[in-house]
């Protein structure tokens, strides 16, 4: 059959290189392939489409989607046919999205009504350039819990690079797993995802359903603790709800007492309690275990500016800043003790490292008060 260009093997040939690249973070694609009605000539897809967000959680609302993606598609300007000079018609669109766990393209294909009526239709594919499309009957119950792993492997990687993610997507395809393989690491992996927007309850879930299966993981306390942590911190439960988190932590430690983040969640949850003491020792002894813990040089950092000790507090932002250069936090400390200790001038020096790094930094404005204050 005659074809125009080189079919979509330059498409394909670009999905792939992205695919090796990005991996779990690849974004989805859609492909198309067009023929004249009157000579059957194929012509290539002349663009490369992205689809940067697309809403699905299983193999059913995929194809719902491919539908209507490609519905769209048949109603848009259409290439020319390169022999006859008439319009072509949509042959198929196949939408790609990367399978972490196959590391390979599960690939949806919709195909146009052939008669007045007919429907829509279609196929599944596995694809890599290696066989091409093998066409997939069905996924059976072990493989549409691995595709829903994957596409939600795919989001938390889309929500750690971009500034607002869709959470009530992630927590669609999170919500579905936990009644269907509770326990599993990944569903732990996104609690801090749903802590971080403010979406406690599954997170909480997720870190009950995980202790449950595996009460012997330190990180199923961890989790716990930090998510009610969270809770209290945004006022949404009461203070005395601390010490159901802290004896998670304190559990936590008991079985992994390295663990950075059970110590992190721990000393917050004491200073949150105004036992400032307790806090300071346990930061102090996560310095001791890990001297490069950035976190802990800047929790000690600020409880010595609260305690009226600016020496104390610009050695730990200085520390801290040499680990983590690019954190604001660090050179606004500093600011803040320099200015304790009446050296203005670099305090404002500190100042302008803190805005050249985050200008929209919500101290920023409270600071430079401070610091006009004295000009």
């Amino acid at each position: 059959m005659a074809t125009d260009s080189t079919t979509n093997n330059d498409l394909h040939r670009h999905r792939k290189k992205m695919t090796d690249e990005f991996g779990a973070g690849t974004l989805d694609k859609g492909i198309c392939l067009f023929h004249c009605t009157q000579c059957g000539n194929e012509i290539a897809d002349p663009s490369v489409r992205t689809i940067a967000d697309a809403s699905y959680n299983d193999l059913q609302s995929i194809s719902a989607l491919t539908v209507r993606l490609a519905k769209s598609m048949a109603k848009s300007d259409l290439p020319d046919c390169s022999n006859c000079k008439v319009r072509s018609r949509l042959k198929h669109y196949d939408y790609h999205l990367y399978h972490a766990t196959e590391s390979r393209d599960l690939v949806v294909r919709a195909t146009p009504p052939k008669g007045v009526f007919s429907r829509w239709t279609t196929e599944s594919f596995w694809w890599n350039p290696e066989k091409s499309y093998v066409a997939i009957e069905r996924l059976d119950n072990r493989q549409q819990i691995e595709l829903s792993l994957s596409i939600l492997r795919r989001r938390l990687e889309i929500a750690s690079i971009i500034e607002d993610p869709d959470i009530e997507k992630i927590a669609a395809i999170a919500d579905q797993l936990l009644n269907t393989i509770p326990g599993h690491a990944l569903l732990l992996e996104s609690a801090s995802v749903f802590v971080k927007y403010g979406k406690t309850s599954i997170a909480g879930a997720i870190a009950d359903a995980h202790i449950e299966r595996h009460p012997q993981d330190a990180k199923g306390y961890e989790c716990l603790g930090h998510v009610i942590f969270s809770v209290v911190n945004n006022k949404a439960m009461p203070l005395e709800a601390l010490e159901e988190a802290i004896e998670h932590l304190n559990k936590a430690l008991q079985l992994d007492p390295n663990s950075v983040q059970a110590s992190i969640s721990l000393a917050n949850c004491y200073r949150l309690q105004n036992r400032i003491d307790k806090s300071k020792s346990v930061f102090q002894n996560l310095l001791s275990r890990d001297p490069n813990c950035a976190p802990a040089h800047y929790n000690l950092g600020i409880m010595a500016l609260e305690s009226q000790y600016p020496n104390d507090a610009l050695r730990y932002f200085e520390s801290g800043a040499n680990l983590e250069p690019d954190d604001a936090d660090f050179p606004m400390g500093q600011a803040r003790a320099l200015i304790m200790q009446r050296d203005i001038e670099k305090a404002n020096l500190a100042f302008d490292r803190a805005k050249e790094l985050d200008p929209d930094h919500p101290m920023i404005n409270s600071l430079l008060t401070d610091l006009q204050s004295f000009n």
